[in-house]
């Protein structure tokens, strides 16, 4: 029988101790440390953790329950807890002249359980089609051009046959047990499975344009809750019903993308703040972040007048007078 631990009101503290005794009770029974990982799903699935704080504790509570279970069976487990996902998943990185970091972001995607991971090669002056070719099972897609790093992906993504996609990142490691966070929630459902960068942004005062621009659009949806994340950070994760919905040539422009993704009534969710987000949002003075800052508002113009224009020049906000929309906003 399920065991439950009284739900949301039950603390982090009391979700990591009942974590690490399940663990304990599971590596006293189990005499293959290969079943770990599958005993950690059985033990999701039966928890009563709700979705949304799941998804923040699951890193630590996969840890908990690892401690758990190697104290229970006297033995050590030598590769991560992750959910056995119940459904394919394509990973999708794109690398520009990374030869050097990719075999740390194999090493990440190695100890996952995925369908494929497909590597586009793009513009590259250094050996990162020589490093990427190396990795067996692994599909290389070499474009000698430079392309944008989100028209690379929107490649990867039309080239994939997973049932979800999860998109990392080419220029820093992330944890493959954070990495499967992204895809335990693409396999509950949730279509567009985004990085939470905001507890990392900078005061209003601070921000850039593209922080602004994000947190507006999303606004102007409807959707305060998800602040300025959105589809333009990695990693995060789509499944195979996001992609047809929004369309793989829609990716290659972040903002278009998210906004259809709203329009078209697909889950979207801020799950997990992974990766090194630590200056970002804040601006910069270089001639290439003042480009790439141009084109990002560029590209939410253009999202918002594909919204007009089907929505209509309002949007979803109706058309109530001035003097009630005051009255509205004051409460």
């Amino acid at each position: 029988m399920p065991r439950r631990y009284g739900g949301a009101s039950v603390s982090t503290q009391e979700w990591s101790r009942a974590a690490w005794m399940a663990g304990r009770r599971a590596g006293r029974s189990i005499s293959d440390p290969q079943r770990a990982s599958e005993a950690w799903t059985q033990w999701i699935e039966e928890c009563s953790v709700p979705s949304k704080p799941l998804y923040r504790l699951l890193p630590a509570l996969a840890q908990s329950f690892r401690d758990g279970f190697e104290e229970g069976s006297g033995r050590n487990l030598e590769h991560p807890l992750l959910p056995e996902a119940s459904r394919r998943t394509s990973a999708v990185i794109c690398i520009h002249n990374e030869a050097e970091a990719l075999p740390d972001i194999m090493t990440e995607l190695k100890q996952m359980r995925l369908h494929e991971i497909i590597v586009v090669v793009h513009g590259c002056s250094d050996d990162s089609f020589t490093a990427a070719r190396s990795f067996e099972g692994v599909t290389v897609i070499h474009v000698p051009e430079r392309l944008s790093d989100e028209a690379a992906r929107a490649l990867g993504a039309k080239m994939s046959t997973g049932d979800n996609i999860l998109f990392t990142s080419s220029d820093q490691r992330v944890p493959a047990e954070e990495l499967g966070v992204f895809i335990a929630a693409a396999s509950r459902g949730v279509d567009v499975a985004l990085n939470d960068i905001t507890a990392r942004l900078p005061d209003f005062k601070d921000q850039d344009a593209v922080i602004r621009c994000r947190s507006f659009l999303n606004r102007m949806l409807d959707r305060d809750d998800l602040e300025a994340n959105s589809m333009a950070d990695i990693p995060h994760a789509l499944t195979r019903r996001a992609i047809e919905t929004i369309g793989t040539h829609n990716l290659a422009i972040p903002a278009k993308a998210h906004s259809l993704a709203l329009v078209k009534g697909l889950r979207v969710e801020s799950i997990y703040p992974a990766g090194d987000f630590s200056n970002f949002g804040q601006g910069d003075s270089s001639r290439d972040l003042k480009h790439d800052e141009a084109v990002t508002v560029g590209d939410h113009i253009e999202a918002v007048g594909g919204l007009m224009e089907e929505l209509g020049p309002r949007l979803r906000w109706g058309n109530l007078p001035r003097s009630k929309w005051s009255a509205w906003r004051n409460g």
